[in-house]
């Protein structure tokens, strides 16, 4: 189940990457302009668009987003690359949050634990819980020592 899940992820992305490689409006940077400028524009976007960068910035960001979208489902699946990956994803659905005030793309991430072996998982999940403990008892301490 859990593959079928990560074939799901993989096409997610390869679709979106593919569908926007044929549709003309993609070719260039206006669409993502025009999106900025539109009511999904964040007041980062506008401050960006008020920098009056020129239009080779967007057109090298749509094509960027355009072949990041397309391989990013099969980039995925190569483990020696994976937290390379993750992280290049994060700051893309991060980016696509603070730029056009669409926060459910950072949903998208959340998925990329599907990918990584469950021990890996697991072991994070104890350096989390140790780390929360650690924590909660430092806190603890400086809270009954200021009573």
């Amino acid at each position: 189940l859990t593959k079928l899940l990560c074939l799901q992820v993989s096409l997610f992305y390869f679709g979106a990457g593919i569908f926007k490689l044929f549709q003309p409006v993609w070719s260039n940077g206006e669409i993502l302009e025009m999106n900025m400028a539109s009511n999904w524009g964040t007041p980062l976007s506008f401050w960006l668009l008020n920098l009056n960068l020129p239009s080779a910035f967007y057109d090298l960001a749509t094509l960027g987003v355009v072949w990041l979208e397309t391989l990013f489902g099969i980039l995925l699946w190569i483990k020696p690359i994976q937290k390379y990956v993750f992280t290049i994803g994060i700051f893309f659905h991060l980016s696509v949050w603070l730029l056009l005030s669409i926060p459910e793309f950072m949903l998208c991430p959340f998925t990329y634990v599907l990918f990584v072996d469950g021990n890996i998982i697991e072991k994070l999940g104890d350096k989390i819980v140790t780390l929360y403990k650690t924590l909660f008892q430092a806190y603890r301490a400086k809270f009954q020592k200021a009573n």
